[in-house]
Order: C-alpha cells, then structure tokens, then sequence
C-alpha cells in the first residue's frame, strides 16, 4: 500500500504505449521490410543498455521535476494528435521520442534528463526518414555516387561514359538507380556515428567531426562500390550486378565504412591526447556512478501537470476517433464499368488476407485489354471512408519496396492540368510503369504530406476523412518503347477521370 501512494503517479504513464501502439507498429514494419532501415530494430537495444549502464547516475540525479518538461510534453503531444488527425505515422514516432524525454525532465528534472539525452535521442535514427526528404536526398546521392564512380573508373583505366545516373561502358551499361544511392549505408552509418560520438571521450567539435565526417564516408566508399563493380562487369559481365554477389558487395562496403570511422578516431587522437581506444571510448568508464541514490519525489507540480495531459490527450484522441467514425455515401466501386473506349476490363479481385490487411472500405482491381495492344493496363482504386493510422491508403513508394521492386526512376508531373506520380519499377527482370495519385475529396493529389495536410485541414473543418489511391500500371517488355507506353497510360487516364470521379465521393458529397 506505501509503494502504491508513492509511486501512484507513474500509472498514466501506461497510456503511452495504448496512445502510440499503431505508430510503433508501423515502425517494426518497416525495420522488417526495408533494407536502409532495418538498423532501427537494434536502436532501442542499445538505447536500453546505455540507459541501464548510466541508471545510478540518473536515479542518484534525480531530485524533482521540472515544468519546462510539462511544456515538452505539451508539444509532443500535440504532434501526435496532429499525425492521429493526419494518418501521419513518421510525425506520432517522432512525437513518442519527444515524449519521452519531456517524461523524464518533468518526472526526474533537468540532471536525469540530461544524462537521458543521448539514449533517448538516438531514437530519432530508428525513424524512417520523411518521403520527400528521402526523395531529395537519393536523388543527390544517385547524381553524386554516379559522378565519383566516373571517377574512380577512369583512374581504373576503363573508358566510361556518364548520362544522367547511366554509366556507359560501351558493353554494358550500369544506372545507378535508388538502391546504390548510399542511402542504405548512410542512415545506418549515422545512427552508429551518432552512438560513437556518445561514447568518444573529446572535446564537442571532436566528437561533432566524427559524427558529420559519416556522410563523406559513406559517398566515397559507395562511389568506390560502383567503380569496383564497373570493373567486375567489364570481366565478368553483368551477373556481378545481380543477387548474391551484389548483396555481399553492399556488406563489405559498410563494414569497411565502419573501419574507417574507427580509423579516423584513432588518427584524430593520436595527433592529439594519443589516448588508448578504450579510454577514448570511455569503455572502461561504464559501470562507475556517481553519487548514492536520492529520494525520488512523484508528488510536484511538475508530475501533476504531466498527468493532466496525459489524460487530457487519451480524452482528446478517443473522440477523434468517434468523429472518424461517422460513415460517408457508399462508393460501389465493384459497380465501375468494365468498357473504357476500346479498353475491355476484366476484375482481379484481391485475396481476404490483402484486404484485411489493408483495411480497405472499398476497393477495384481491373485488368484492361485493348484489341491492338499486347500490354494490359492494370487499374487500381483503393477507397477509405475514414483514414485513420494504420487505415489509410499505403504510398507506392513504400508498398512497391516493400514488394521487392526496384525504384529505377520517379518523378513528379502535370497530367491534364493535375499532379501526378510516375515511376519505373523492376524485379527480377521484369519492369512495369506505374503512374498513381491520391483521390482526396474530389482533389487530385500527388504529394503524399500535402495529402496528409489536406486531411489534417478538412478534418477540422468537416470531419471529413475519405480519400482514395489510384493507381495504373503497365509492363515494360522494351526499355525502346517507354515512350509509347507512357503516351498509352496518359491516354488511358484520360478516359477513366470522368467516370473514376462518379464512383468517388467529391466535396460536396456529405
């Protein structure tokens, strides 16, 4: 009975995990299915054993809460009812991180919180980088890594020629497409830099050049990953471009990344302190504390406060979950005509296992032949009455990934006057074109967080949460006839706009 009037006011904490359980799910998810992510499952691993190396030290520091945590928590929860309103997975996990530091300044105060820091912080790198920011950022190492790749082939002695991201062998021909873009390597390499930095005993610019200095580590040595496979192609042909020996050529290009970084360590030191790696890893440093134990006080202003929001923001988010629920006109898209022009469809409906996954409301799988077209053009309309976390249509550009496909190229383009996606995808020798857009209440919509801020901002006018993904994708059998098969596609989404829209609640519809 003592132990519960102590420690009573850690019991609402137990609604983070109940607020946040789609949001981290979404996050194992895609550690399991993403390669430039899958170091994430081992962040919160290492995040536990600092916590628990240094734990003394925090308890010891642990004297009373502060209400700038209050504040902190404030405005990560806010961030997370934003990210529940918006379908936003990336903005409720980094709404958790912050949470949890906000928790510890206002339950433990300002030195705990401090000692925290880094094993909280280190969270950031176990959360997928943002789409358009992933976006931007391979595009530049795809036109970098190529451009250095020139350059170490050259050096090597064989003539090369570079278009774009192709690398003209003569022979062959290499396309350095988003998969050797360093960005596997790059994210990984940082959070390991991050945690490096942590542990490196030096002065801040030290541990700052470390932590900065993975990014040209990773560009050069993946430049010199294209080069060396240049050379094994000129030898060997392009079968050392493909499975194993590919996979294993990314393996060995990381560990020696991670030699590097210890290297430039070890160098830095010895023209400095000349240290012993241990003593500048602080390694023999980890079980000592300082201090004895404190009394912890739960019963402050500080606590107070946190349990308020707390309980305010599960109130807050069960009845946003309520006005979600209401259920706009039904859509029929099973109803969807199978004649568009000469095009003659014919269903492919999905399995129950994909659909219960996928938590569709509504959904139309077409397949559309044409009598002087070899090609079928694939139709897909996936329609949610309310997209809510989890139950929201899934981005191509994660889904096609997640499916093993290769992202050989995307680009953002008009298309009878509104924005839409297209993208070239491979796998295992086959290539298909696929163009798609989200439906968003009678607004077409390219960008994935413009559609989320266009959710966010009907929600609080209208409530209104439907929206929709449609997607059109055709096989590639000639890279020569893209051209063609790309005027086939935009031809083919011209006629389905006016019908598609009939069976898709527009502005007006409720």
């Amino acid at each position: 009975m003592a132990f519960f009037r102590t420690y009573w006011p850690l019991l609402p904490l137990l609604l983070v995990p109940y607020l946040y359980s789609g949001a981290l799910l979404n996050l194992v998810e895609r550690w399991l299915a993403e390669t430039e992510y899958s170091h994430g499952i081992v962040i919160p691993f290492i995040s536990l054993y600092i916590v628990s190396e240094r734990w003394r030290a925090i308890r010891a520091c642990a004297t009373g809460g502060s209400v700038w945590g209050v504040l902190v928590m404030a405005v990560a929860l806010l961030l997370f009812l934003a990210g529940e309103v918006s379908a936003l997975f990336a903005l409720v996990q980094i709404s958790f991180v912050l949470l949890l530091w906000g928790a510890c300044l206002a339950y433990l105060g300002w030195a705990s919180a401090r000692l925290l820091s880094a094993p909280i912080f280190i969270l950031f790198f176990s959360i997928p980088l943002p789409y358009f920011i992933e976006v931007m950022l391979t595009a530049k190492l795809q036109l970098l890594s190529s451009q250095l790749g020139v350059m170490f082939i050259g050096l090597l002695g064989i003539p090369v020629f570079l278009s774009g991201n192709v690398i003209d062998l003569g022979r062959h021909q290499l396309e350095v497409v988003e998969a050797c873009s360093g960005l596997r390597f790059l994210y990984p390499l940082m959070s390991v830099g991050f945690i490096v930095a942590y542990f490196y005993r030096a002065h801040w610019l030290k541990r700052g050049f470390v932590f900065l200095s993975t990014i040209p580590i990773t560009v050069f040595m993946n430049s010199l990953r294209i080069a060396i496979t240049a050379a094994l192609v000129e030898r060997y042909g392009l079968a050392a471009t493909e499975g194993t020996v590919h996979d294993a050529e990314g393996w060995v290009v990381f560990v020696f990344c991670l030699v590097f970084l210890f290297l430039e360590i070890i160098v830095l030191e010895r023209l400095t302190t000349r240290r012993s790696l241990a003593d500048i890893l602080g390694l023999d440093e980890l079980s000592q504390a300082a201090g004895e134990e404190g009394q912890l006080i739960l019963k402050t202003s500080a606590v107070y406060g946190a349990l308020a929001l707390l309980l305010t923001t599960f109130l807050v988010s069960t009845l946003l979950q309520q006005r979600q629920g209401l259920e706009p006109p039904a859509t029929h898209l099973a109803l969807f005509p199978h004649s568009i022009g000469a095009w003659q469809g014919e269903p492919r409906p999905l399995e129950a296992r994909v659909t219960d996954k996928l938590k569709l409301t509504d959904y139309m799988m077409m397949n559309f032949k044409h009598p002087m077209e070899l090609e079928p053009i694939n139709l897909y309309v996936a329609y949610y009455a309310n997209q809510r976390k989890g139950e929201s249509p899934h981005s191509p550009r994660v889904c096609m990934p997640g499916g093993g496909w290769v992202i050989e190229s995307f680009e953002r383009m008009k298309l009878d006057g509104a924005d839409v996606n297209r993208a070239v995808i491979a796998k295992e020798g086959q290539k298909q074109l696929v163009y798609y857009w989200f439906s968003e209440r009678g607004q077409t919509v390219a960008n994935e967080y413009y559609k989320k801020w266009l959710l966010f901002k009907a929600f609080v006018q209208t409530g209104r949460t439907d929206g929709a993904l449609v997607r059109v994708t055709i096989p590639v059998v000639d890279n020569r006839q893209l051209a063609a098969s790309d005027q086939k596609v935009q031809e083919f989404i011209s006629l389905i706009r006016s019908p598609l829209a009939t069976f898709l609640p527009g502005s007006d519809s409720y």
